[in-house]
């Protein structure tokens, strides 16, 4: 550790009590030759130099004894260590820590793991009571710096400034089988001037305090306990090692399932990404073949018998049918992208009808709303072959993109809404994903134009894979759609 005392002495030993002073107990009567001390390195007298203004106050040796190779730094750990010492002896108790067995101690210890790179501890610290300790007790071959006595065992301490018990020393305190600890007080090392603190008192009672009552400072540099410690250490670590195999081996399968289900997860994701392809291709056959449109179609189209018992039983309006001709013209509109379903556009279009108007729990509609009814309450309905439903943690999700489910839905409400159904906004932003008010419920349209037009326009409607485009045409051709740009202007 380096020393930065530009040269001055801040402790001295009282040549009369031989107590150790620090140089701001020093009052003026104490000036020069009064103060009556000597120096802890050398032993020669001491003056003591109280300074005036920004001058420090320390201790020098006598210019008549001419130039000292003593040095200041090594008179201040003297007094330091002695200061230390006299506080061990003087109290009458002593916080030790437990004893710390070294990881180093089992060389077949798994470094892998950092469980067995954790020293071993010994029990909890403890507050050790006595009433007799003394300074350089000599036992067989050092003089440890203090020893308590005790009735069973006596403790040896020693006091580190900036000096650490060495090789020599602590093989004899092994022989010896003396219990000891060492107490590190480097860090109060420093510069101690009058003037950077309030009183000697406040820096004896930190000193004190660390040394009697912290244990963060101290060692055990050795304790019987030792060897004993280290068999439990090495146990603890074969105990630790049986567990880290364990967990290894367990790790090991979890990265194997890991990566199973990440394969299983990337080979599911190919064959969606080629499932939604496939779909596009269907889609894309849907628009630019006719016959294969329509062949499609006719394969949902059901019996009137079939669809009317269907119907019947789904209660819609609370109503019964008792032939398929009673069933409303709007229950039976023709819409690009019915072939999504697997049934008959009259049951599902019936479904919708009574959902939204007679069961919604809603005010208003949009198609996203009925897109996730049918794509998860109603997903039996669905021809997979032309629908990719998007979930997301087990819920669906609207489509993004343009899909037949939401083309089929989005153009029999454009019609619904035409009808006087909905609210008129949605016939011209269909798409916009806004909520549009439910205008009324019941099974009459209020818009009797376009309902007497679309219900004569069915009756004999054609084949096409273009329904949407074909009733627009005709509906344009009898110039009524500024109806509906007049009642748009009203709202």
């Amino acid at each position: 550790m380096e020393f930065d005392h530009n040269g001055m002495i801040y402790f001295a030993l009282k040549e009369e009590s031989g107590q150790v002073v620090h140089i701001s107990e020093m009052v003026e009567k104490d000036r020069g030759k009064a103060c009556e001390c000597i120096c802890l390195c050398c032993g020669r007298p001491l003056v003591a130099k109280l300074g005036r203004g920004k001058r420090t106050a320390h201790f020098a040796h006598l210019a008549e004894e001419g130039r000292t190779t003593c040095l200041a730094d090594v008179a201040n750990e003297s007094g330091l260590h002695k200061i230390a010492k006299g506080i061990v002896c003087k109290s009458e108790y002593i916080w030790l820590p437990p004893v710390t067995i070294s990881e180093q101690n089992d060389p077949d210890r798994n470094v892998e793991d950092y469980k067995q790179q954790e020293p071993l501890l010994l029990g909890e610290k403890f507050k050790l009571h006595y009433q007799n300790a003394k300074t350089e007790v000599p036992f067989d071959g050092f003089k440890p710096d203090v020893c308590i006595f005790r009735e069973r065992k006596n403790i040896l301490i020693e006091i580190a400034v900036t000096h650490y018990v060495d090789a020599e020393k602590y093989s004899k305190i092994k022989m010896a089988q003396m219990p000891t600890v060492e107490i590190n007080i480097a860090d109060f090392i420093k510069d101690y001037k009058a003037e950077e603190t309030e009183s000697i008192n406040d820096f004896k009672k930190k000193l004190k305090n660390a040394i009697i009552d912290n244990i963060e400072n101290k060692t055990w540099i050795y304790h019987p306990s030792e060897n004993e410690g280290i068999q439990k250490l090495c146990e603890r670590n074969r105990e630790l090692e049986k567990e880290f195999q364990q967990n290894r081996i367990k790790n090991l399968k979890e990265q194997e399932e890991r990566k199973k289900r990440e394969e299983a997860q990337e080979i599911w994701k190919q064959e969606q990404q080629r499932r939604r392809e496939q779909i596009d291709i269907e889609v894309e056959r849907l628009h630019t073949n006719e016959p294969y449109y329509l062949s499609c179609k006719a394969k949902t189209k059901g019996a009137d018998t079939a669809v009317l018992n269907c119907i019947n039983r789904l209660g819609i309006c609370n109503l019964r049918f008792k032939t398929a001709d009673e069933i409303p013209f709007f229950l039976n509109i023709p819409v690009f992208g019915e072939v999504v379903f697997n049934c008959d556009r009259r049951i599902w279009q019936t479904i919708l009808f009574e959902k939204v108007f007679y069961q919604w729990q809603y005010d208003d509609v949009n198609s996203a709303r009925i897109y996730c009814y049918f794509a998860g309450c109603r997903e039996g309905l669905l021809n997979q072959k032309f629908v990719y439903i998007w979930k997301k943690k087990g819920k669906v999700k609207f489509s993004p993109e343009e899909d037949l489910l939401r083309c089929a839905i989005e153009e029999y409400l454009v019609h619904l809404s035409a009808l006087g159904f909905i609210d008129i906004r949605y016939y011209f932003y269909p798409h916009s994903g806004m909520n549009h008010g439910i205008m009324h419920s019941s099974l009459k349209p209020q818009r009797r134009n376009y309902a007497t037009f679309l219900e004569r326009l069915l009756m004999n409607f054609p084949d096409t894979n273009n329904p949407f485009q074909y009733i627009q045409e005709k509906w344009i051709s009898l110039g009524k759609e500024m109806e509906f740009i007049q009642n748009l202007d009203t709202l």
